[in-house]
């Protein structure tokens, strides 16, 4: 469930957005800042825009429960099921290590989180 409202996302802002199996880290892009041809398409503005660090897609999210604050209480949830999506060798994650670095930066955050004992995964006994 999203931890804030759509009116408390303001421009830049860090969040992860719901993408399929897991979250992504991306930054909040104003509606009226993107390209018109992007914008004549919708014939009523998503809640949130969100851009991804690494290239030039967007995410449209119309649904509340599909953005969070990135500082939200299961920010290491999200990372973590992220790296097991990652380390499974799914294509689609390789750019998630690097989009989490990323956003730690932005936030001035620790942008050796990856490194971090809580991510590392589960031993099986």
């Amino acid at each position: 469930m999203c931890e804030q409202s759509s009116a408390e996302f303001n421009n830049g802002d860090v969040v992860w957005v719901k993408l399929g199996p897991c979250w992504w880290p991306g930054e909040i892009v104003s509606f009226e800042d993107l390209p018109v041809d992007i914008t004549e398409s919708f014939k009523k503005p998503p809640l949130a825009v969100v851009k991804f660090f690494d290239e030039e897609k967007y995410e449209f999210v119309r649904q509340l429960t599909h953005i969070s604050s990135y500082n939200s209480s299961k920010k290491y949830e999200y990372i973590k099921k992220g790296l097991d999506l990652y380390r499974a060798k799914h294509s689609f994650m390789e750019k998630f290590r690097g989009d989490v670095v990323m956003a730690e930066k932005k936030i001035g955050g620790d942008p050796n989180i990856l490194n971090d004992p809580k991510l590392e995964p589960e031993k099986k006994p």
